[in-house]
């Protein structure tokens, strides 16, 4: 069965009422999950009351105002750059009639997310990122896994990982044509979950549960449809699309065509037993809303969608196609030869619209029809074409057959870009007439098709030669080259910078003396240990991956004792005391100074010590800046060497070795 707006199918399958009292409250974002292991984790604990009430505070943030605009638009372009994340709309997919209609429509909520790009897109190896994949402009996926953390906490509030549960899932995001609406869709993946649990905690997990939902994190926006509760068991054996509508208010925006910008992202958390649940959620991903009325086609109009933003638009022309090819290698030169296009200038010519994956690569902005800056280009691509105005026999093209060519153009006339940019930074050239009237008729297809907005979207035009550009390379190469590139990721990196040097892979291929390589490297890492996944692909759109451990510490600056440093070394005592106390100090990567005991995990003398030691709980000492841990020392512990551990929770250990000795 498939249920829309995220309703549960009957009242078992609904959450309890002391479930929902657990989850954040209303207007509240909650945390980003932690990713470990491959792995979307929220965390649940149990022990000490005292500490679980401190650990169990409500945490997240509360909704913000809408995103700027401006600062939306970059956030999501990096991203796309970062991630490779590129949307290839090719020019042999339009339609020019009465009844064509864009791609990847979707008018109405239906029980599951659209084919065939459902399926094309899950298949990408780029799905089981912890960001997923962009299709396009209108659809995203995600293959990964996601679930609970559960912990024990000791005396003192000091929790002890004891084990998890999770489920693989697929998450779909489609923008809708008619509506500000972004239909978000979740199924998990029958039988995939898996229980990491001690045997004691094994048996009861199926019976616990987890809550799913989709929310978004501004005033701006908000979610229809319920979270959705089932069991663990019952996770297991549903083969369910559930959805949830991710809306957008236009009066919320002050900007042209009411564009607002919006992060979404699945909310979840666990419930069940003795363990006390948090809520989690996963990174945002941003989309772009829009009441744009001058999208049609035929006699349809689609004056409302959303969009998913976090991709690098792309129109494909190939110099083999029968219906356009002159006028893809008419854009190839301009793009890469610019100095050997007409009109002749003796500046040097600086045509946008190619898209190398650097972040400043300037792309195309559309105009409206009806603005100076479109009459304006069609003005002065008529006098490039025929010789008048500012140009002459010298500059000017030269003459062409009317009957059977027309004089081409680019960047087009529709872009801010056009004839009438400054410096001549434009091509003209004579081409078929049919194969014009065919590429333009594709380029105002693909503007609809992709949702490009008047004087806002970016957008770059790339020249394939017959292959397919969707794999994220040049788009040109060898078809038959099926073999991928070879790559040898960049050594392990530990540091105590949250933007490390990462290094580069090496790479290499049998075909291309070059291949892409890309990174879903953050801008900034988390402390702890995150895995690196270097991508190369060659020009054939071929694909090879490899990964690399992050590992990001605390800086720790060594044992001290009563104010004496011990370090890493044999450390005698005139006498064995009876009780010592050793301290450290912590800071993180801008040398301040942290003060919470909680990236304690452990602390431990080594294996089997003497009867009679006691451990007491790390403080932090404000006066000294460092963590001080006491424990008492028996006669035992005399003439023996002692390890004594500090766990943290950046997955660091740090140890050392104490001669005791007795006089």
């Amino acid at each position: 069965m498939s249920v829309l707006g995220g309703h549960a199918a009957n009242a078992a399958e609904r959450p309890s009422a002391a479930h929902a009292a657990e989850r954040p409250s209303a207007g509240v974002v909650p945390p980003v999950a932690v990713n470990k292991g491959g792995a979307l984790l929220a965390e649940a604990f149990k022990g000490d009351s005292s500490a679980l009430s401190r650990l169990n505070r409500p945490k997240g943030t509360p909704k913000t105002a809408p995103r700027s605009a401006k600062e939306a638009q970059l956030e999501a372009k990096k991203k796309a750059v970062q991630r490779n994340q590129r949307s290839y709309w090719d020019a042999e997919q339009a339609g020019t009639g009465a009844n064509a209609t864009p791609e990847n429509s979707l008018l109405s909520a239906g029980s599951a997310p659209p084919e065939p790009d459902t399926s094309e897109c899950l298949a990408r190896e780029d799905s089981n990122r912890l960001d997923g994949v962009t299709l396009n402009r209108s659809l995203w996926c995600i293959r990964y896994r996601l679930g609970t953390s559960f912990f024990r906490v000791q005396s003192g509030g000091i929790p002890v990982y004891v084990g998890q549960v999770t489920m693989e899932f697929t998450g779909v995001a489609v923008g809708r044509r008619d509506a500000r609406t972004m239909v978000v869709y979740y199924k998990a993946v029958p039988g995939s979950v898996d229980y990491d649990l001690p045997t004691e905690d094994r048996a009861k997990a199926p019976a616990w549960g987890m809550t799913i939902g989709a929310d978004c994190s501004d005033t701006s926006c908000s979610r229809i449809g319920n979270p959705i509760y089932k069991t663990w068991a019952h996770w297991n054996t549903d083969d369910t699309w559930w959805s949830w509508d991710i809306t957008s208010d236009e009066t919320a925006s002050n900007n042209p065509d009411d564009v607002l910008h919006h992060g979404w992202y699945f909310a979840f958390e666990g419930s069940g037993s003795e363990y006390i649940h948090g809520g989690a959620r996963t990174a945002e991903r941003i989309i772009r809303c829009d009441s744009a009325t001058y999208f049609k086609f035929g006699q349809t109009t689609y004056p409302k969608a959303c969009i998913n933003a976090e991709v690098i638009p792309h129109l494909q022309y190939s110099t083999t196609s029968e219906a356009h090819g002159a006028v893809a290698e008419h854009i190839q030169t301009a793009q890469n030869e610019p100095h050997n296009t007409w009109p002749i200038t003796y500046l040097p010519k600086r045509i946008p619209g190619k898209f190398t994956g650097d972040i400043n690569d300037p792309g195309l902005h559309r105009v409206a029809p009806e603005s100076a800056n479109y009459s304006d280009n069609e003005k002065e691509r008529l006098a490039a074409c025929n010789r008048t105005g500012n140009y002459d026999a010298i500059t000017g093209m030269p003459p062409y057959t009317t009957a059977t060519h027309d004089c081409d153009e680019y960047p087009f006339r529709i872009t801010v870009e056009g004839a009438a940019s400054p410096d001549w930074d434009f091509s003209v050239r004579a081409v078929p007439l049919s194969q014009n009237r065919s590429a333009g008729s594709s380029l105002n297809v693909y503007v609809v098709s992709d949702r490009i907005l008047y004087d806002y979207d970016e957008f770059w035009v790339e020249i394939i030669d017959g292959t397919s550009g969707g794999g994220g390379g040049s788009g040109g190469g060898d078809p038959s080259d099926t073999e991928p590139p070879s790559i040898t990721c960049p050594p392990d990196v530990t540091s105590t910078s949250i933007t490390p040097d990462l290094g580069q892979p090496t790479t290499s291929d049998n075909v291309d003396p070059t291949v892409t390589v890309t990174s879903d490297a953050p801008s900034a890492f988390p402390y702890g240990t995150s895995i690196v996944t270097w991508r190369a692909v060659d020009d054939s759109g071929n694909v090879a991956t490899c990964t690399q451990r992050v590992s990001i510490r605390f800086k720790f600056t060594g044992f001290y004792h009563e104010g004496q440093y011990v370090g890493d070394y044999d450390w005698a005592l005139n006498t064995a005391p009876t009780s010592l106390t050793l301290g450290f100090r912590l800071t993180n990567y801008a040398d301040n100074p942290i003060t919470s005991p909680s990236v304690i995990t452990s602390v431990a003398w080594d294996a089997n010590p003497d009867p009679g030691y006691t451990i007491e709980e790390p403080v932090f000492n404000a006066t000294t800046g460092r963590f001080e841990i006491r424990t008492s020392v028996p006669k035992g512990f005399n003439d023996n060497a002692r390890t004594f551990t500090v766990n943290l929770t950046d997955g660091s250990s740090h140890s050392v070795v104490i001669d005791f000795q007795t006089v």
